[in-house]
């Protein structure tokens, strides 16, 4: 088989190089390598092609990035200055009229820089609507700003700074540079572009609403946590720079210095801001007039501008510029290797053409000479390689011809001598003759002598399968005597083969032997299985079957019963295994190698624990064993891993067999039955479009949190958030568009709150948010549960990005603190839905907590009510 096979792949690999063979058959030695040459000279051609196309786009690449980060430069100013004039307007409204003067004068910035803004050139609608939009709201700005509250017109100017921010993000986009390939390029401009400018404008803010405040003259509890959000904000903001900040150190050690003392900068003007704000604002020292307080404050976020300016936005294009000099660089150097390696390969190719012609004309010279007589011609190469063997194989055989004609000349020289002493030699082979026929006859004696005494069947048969001898043993096993036994044919015994099937198996034994077995017929028609061991021979020119024969009856009906029970386990449709005590596999069906990937004969190498994905070590494999030696059974759910990886859970009923200190185990594939046990329980747990907890599991773990909120005394909160406009967006723009909205506000909810607390959606664009365990201080507790919710109804505030629409919305949020569960989820949720209407009857996009005159002013408004409807059923 194995020669078959050699064969049958040498035919296949002369089939597949003939094309090649034959067209290089018909050129001489120099026309192939140049033909070779010509084909490298293209491979080395189509590489190079590939690295200048590929460099080229990287290059291409990072000239549009170089572009892109000049087209944002005018950004961060135009919202710097739009942020000072938002300051100072807060300080005018409030009542401070130095500041006058001052403002207008930055109003004039605000144009030249607006001017720069708009004057960038982009491509595509959204970029269209942001630069109208922009020109628009800042015109309505200028011409009734200051007839506007101090909260509205910090809401108007907060708006156009955020939209100018998203236009500096549509630009980085379309001009890749968020995609930037490298980690600490990446990093960098994700800090210019996003990371700094939002801890900026969180310092923006907090200069306005201080100016405003000091102006007035008056500062509001709820203004005070306004601030303290901002501040904790800001905060949060440093810290995700700080990271930023120091894997650009990491990738690129050069620049750490740099990136230190920016850093440095940034966090100090952070620090100046909040002992700026607590002492002016938290502590009501109040030293500094709101003109003072505004110039305090633009030093320090101007030192944050001088830090984006003069360190990040240089030190981003120095990056781009160093890559595409190496690239360039990498570019040369690349085609000027391939060059030169393709005129070393010509070189040396023209050296083994030479080589090799000199060594052909002086192997045809040499076979020339031997052919023409000269037996002492040999060939002498000034080589080492395949040549060197041939010229070695030409020079062995010459010597051998040499050898071979003298030897011949010897043979010729012997046979005279022999046919002299012939007549001798006839007299002692007669002799020899003689005394074989004698040992001969002697062997025949003791062979028969042994089949009588045989315990065995012993029979002689022709080709025609006639007996010819049998010795007592084999009439026995057949149950006839010897007079019987003499007349029959193996076909008469046989129960197996037919004549001629009996006649081909005795051609086949002729100068061999084999053993087989097959079943008899005995005289009384009962079969019997034997075991045979036969012989053919060839005696005085007749062809002759020498057999011996076993009964192994017994034998077979023992094995029977194993290979019967194997048969039905291979055939099984459920998995099964066996292993011995310490886990290791010895045996497998061909059902359970299907369910793991494996092989069977890769499965009987291996140990359970390699398959198991929870019992992964031996010694939990090992420790669940004792458990079933002790049970004696067990039935279990596990998971294996299959051979891609993959893993599937499985049901498995195993036993242990005292006797063979092995285990038994048969399992089934549960993995579709788990797989629809889980989607009916997201059926019956979370929301089908948001896939956040619905009503039904929201209300058992909010009955579940208030006994726990009793046992550890501490207190939780429930947010009712309802979002605006949500009617709106489906009468114009369809319920797919109001679908893709609730989607969107899930992912912001979630990505607010911590994994241990459950968002759920009640219905509609209703959405609620449980807390645990936030503290035993009810003060700390409201305060963390403010910080929560505002930075929930930040995010939900962000404009909404909805298949190519802008959508804007925003949240109203009622909060309700708990403790204990002498309230319950019914009246908890009722009350944080008073505060979410609160919110909204406010003017919506705010937080509004739960207090006792919230539920007097509810029981007031039904009261009324009710005298009304009483006293229109009156009249």
């Amino acid at each position: 088989m194995v020669t078959a096979d050699r064969i049958s792949s040498q035919e296949l690999m002369r089939a597949f190089f003939a094309p090649a063979e034959t067209l290089m058959n018909r050129l001489n030695i120099a026309r192939k390598f140049a033909l070779l040459g010509l084909m490298l000279l293209v491979a080395i051609g189509v590489v190079v092609y590939s690295l200048f196309a590929s460099l080229g786009a990287a290059i291409n690449f990072s000239q549009q990035q170089l572009k892109g980060l000049e087209l944002i430069r005018p950004f961060p100013h135009a919202i710097q200055v739009l942020q000072e004039h938002r300051g100072l307007s807060a300080g005018l409204l409030g009542g401070d009229e130095t500041v006058r003067d001052i403002r207008a004068s930055t109003e004039k910035e605000v144009v030249e820089a607006l001017d720069g803004v708009l004057g960038t050139q982009l491509s595509g609608m959204a970029s269209s609507e942001s630069r109208q939009y922009i020109k628009t709201e800042w015109e309505r700005l200028r011409s009734e700003g200051l007839n506007w509250t101090v909260d509205e017109n910090f809401a108007a100017h907060t708006r156009l700074i955020e939209r100018i921010w998203t236009l500096e993000v549509d630009v980085s986009d379309e001009y890749s540079l968020i995609l930037d390939p490298e980690f600490n390029t990446y990093y960098l401009i994700d800090t210019i572009v996003n990371k700094l400018p939002f801890a900026i404008e969180r310092l923006g803010q907090l200069r306005a609403h201080g100016t405003g405040m000091l102006a007035e003259k008056r500062i509001t509890a709820q203004q005070q946590t306004e601030m303290n959000i901002l501040l904790a904000e800001f905060k949060d903001n440093i810290g995700t720079i700080k990271v930023n900040l120091d894997k650009i150190g990491r990738h690129s050690p050069a620049l750490q210095g740099v990136i230190s003392v920016a850093f440095d900068n940034i966090a100090d003007s952070g620090r100046q801001m909040t002992s700026l704000v607590k002492a002016d604002i938290f502590d009501g020292s109040r030293d500094n007039s709101p003109e003072d307080f505004f110039w305090m404050s633009t030093a320090a976020i101007d030192q944050n501008y001088a830090q984006l300016h003069e360190s990040l936005l240089p030190m981003a294009e120095t990056l781009i510029e160093a890559r595409i000099a190496r690239a360039k660089n990498t570019l040369h150097a690349s085609v000027g290797i391939a060059l030169l390696l393709f005129l070393v390969a010509a070189y040396f190719s023209i050296g083994v053409c030479r080589t090799i012609i000199v060594n052909i004309r002086s192997l045809a010279s040499s076979a020339h000479a031997f052919a023409g007589g000269d037996l002492h011609e040999r060939v002498n190469l000034n080589a080492r390689d395949e040549f060197r063997q041939v010229g070695d194989s030409f020079n062995k055989m010459a010597g051998r011809l040499k050898t071979l004609l003298e030897t011949s000349r010897e043979s010729e020289a012997r046979l005279h001598d022999l046919s002299v002493h012939l007549e001798d030699r006839v007299k002692e082979r007669t002799a020899e003759l003689a005394w074989a026929q004698h040992e001969t006859e002697s062997l025949l004696r003791r062979n028969q002598a042994l089949m009588e005494t045989s315990m065995d069947g012993i029979y002689v048969l022709d080709m025609q399968g006639s007996l010819v001898a049998a010795n007592d043993a084999f009439c026995r096993i057949l149950g006839y005597t010897q007079q019987e036994v003499l007349g029959l044919n193996a076909a008469d015994w046989n129960a197996q083969w037919t004549v001629d099937e009996l006649r081909a198996k005795f051609s086949e034994l002729i100068g061999g032997s084999a053993p087989f077995e097959t079943v008899w017929r005995r005289k009384d028609s009962t079969l019997l299985n034997v075991e045979i061991s036969a012989s053919g021979v060839e005696l005085e020119g007749q062809k002759l079957i020498f057999a011996s024969s076993r009964d192994i009856t017994a034998r077979k009906q023992a094995e029977s019963m194993p290979r019967q029970h194997k048969v039905i386990i291979d055939t099984a449709i459920d998995g099964f295994w066996m292993a011995d005590a310490m886990g290791n596999l010895r045996e497998v069906n061909m059902a359970y190698a299907e369910m793991s990937g494996y092989s069977i004969d890769e499965l009987v190498k291996m140990h359970i624990s390699d398959l198991e994905a929870k019992e992964q070590s031996i010694e939990d494999v090992l420790a669940h064993a004792a458990k079933i030696i002790a049970q004696g059974y067990d039935r279990f759910e596990t998971r294996h891993r299959r051979k891609d990886g993959h893993e599937i859970d499985i049901e498995v009923s195993a036993t242990f067999h005292a006797e063979s200190q092995q285990f038994f185990g048969f399992c089934r594939d549960i993995s579709e039955r788990k797989r629809v046990e889980e989607e009916i329980h997201c059926l019956a747990f979370y929301d089908a479009l948001t896939k956040l907890a619905n009503r039904r599991l929201f209300l058992d773990r909010f009955q579940a949190a208030l006994p726990v909120s009793a046992r550890h005394n501490s207190y939780g909160a429930v947010l009712f958030i309802d979002m605006d406009k949500l009617k709106a967006l489906n009468d114009t723009l369809g319920h797919d568009y109001g679908d893709l909205l609730l989607v969107e506000v899930a992912i912001r909810i979630k990505a607010c709150v911590r994994e241990m607390d459950t968002a759920a959606r009640l219905g509609g664009d209703e959405f609620v948010v449980l807390i645990e365990e936030i503290s035993d201080n009810r003060e700390e507790a409201a305060h963390k549960v403010g910080l929560v919710a505002e930075k929930i109804r930040e995010a939900l505030a962000r404009p909404y990005h909805l298949n190519g629409h802008e959508h804007h919305s925003s949240p109203s949020i009622g909060v309700c603190l708990y403790r204990g569960n002498e309230e319950t989820v019914d009246t908890l949720l009722k009350y944080a839905d008073m505060a979410m209407y609160h919110a909204k009857n406010s003017g919506r996009n705010a937080v509004r907590f739960f207090d006792a005159a919230m539920q007097h002013d509810e029981a007031a408004h039904t009261g009324r009510a009710d005298d009304l409807r009483r006293a229109d059923r009156e009249v």
